[in-house]
């Protein structure tokens, strides 16, 4: 997924004339991202859309983006009562029509099974991608990994998987309230442990300035996997989805979104592969 990174709000996206339509509109939304659209985990890091301006010739390292995420789980379950993210991603090279891009992004699961703050699962994400440039759209051909581990607790087989998949991104501005689109469909080329055989995947966020140095934004996705039957005889696809809506303070370097939400994970836990739903609540640290 890699690209540039910038999440968007709405004000106006929750308040409008048509208030009634709205709320069903954004209900509907909500429905859609916690149950229809998963992977181990639901938050995709790296590339976001960009404006359709391009360099006039290629540029080295024209955009970099890293983040900083962390959240609570809500649910009483031990072995989930913190998340946590770092990692960025990189427009190695911008060549007019295109770009090539880099991400790497590492998750922690924090429970309290053995003590106050214990890290128990870690997940890496991995991924290098080239896209095309067509007017305000931008398609790309991405290939993903991630390799999910254990942290001081046995586990005899690692559990990993590649996706090589098509990537779609756009930016869309309706009078000031900004939407940044990304959705995806791919193949699990490889995998080790897991029983997935496709993915399908977006990520949209929605920014709506209130102050000069202030947005308010929502931001919704979805995974779904496609399964082998004959590997750990599921027979339907899984689904995880997040759902987070918050404030966004601006900085000259950087910015601070303060968010709560809810999210529902497909196979959770590394040995019961059961899915789980929580409630969150945390900040990102953005650079600009």
């Amino acid at each position: 997924m890699p690209l540039a990174a910038e999440s968007p709000d709405s004000e106006e996206f929750l308040a409008r004339p048509a208030a009634g339509a709205a709320g069903r509109l954004f209900v509907a939304f909500v429905v859609v991202v916690l149950a229809g659209a998963g992977s181990a985990s639901a938050q995709q890091p790296g590339p976001r859309p960009v404006d359709s301006i391009s360099p006039d010739k290629a540029e080295f390292l024209p955009r970099t983006n890293f983040h900083l995420t962390a959240n609570t789980l809500s649910g009483g379950d031990p072995r989930f009562t913190w998340d946590a993210r770092w990692g960025g991603s990189a427009d190695v090279l911008d060549y007019h029509f295109g770009r090539l891009g880099i991400v790497g992004d590492y998750e922690a699961v924090v429970g309290s099974e053995r003590k106050n703050f214990d890290i128990n699962q870690g997940l890496y994400i991995l991924e290098a991608s080239t896209s095309g440039r067509y007017r305000e759209h931008e398609f790309a051909l991405v290939f993903h990994h991630v390799s999910r581990h254990l942290t001081d607790r046995l586990k005899p087989k690692p559990t990993a998987w590649n996706v090589l998949e098509a990537r779609y991104l756009r930016n869309f501005d309706f009078s000031g309230t900004t939407v940044a689109l990304v959705a995806a469909a791919g193949n699990v080329v490889t995998h080790v442990d897991v029983d997935y055989t496709w993915n399908l995947n977006f990520d949209v966020a929605v920014h709506r300035p209130v102050k000069p140095r202030l947005d308010v934004y929502v931001r919704g996705l979805g995974d779904t996997f496609g399964v082998d039957p004959a590997i750990k005889g599921r027979t339907q696809a899984h689904h995880s989805g997040r759902f987070e809506a918050g404030v966004r303070f601006n900085a000259r370097s950087a910015a601070l979104e303060l968010f709560a939400g809810v999210e529902h994970r497909m196979d959770a836990d590394l040995h019961d592969y059961l899915p789980i739903t929580w409630g969150i609540m945390g900040f990102r640290l953005v650079n600009k």
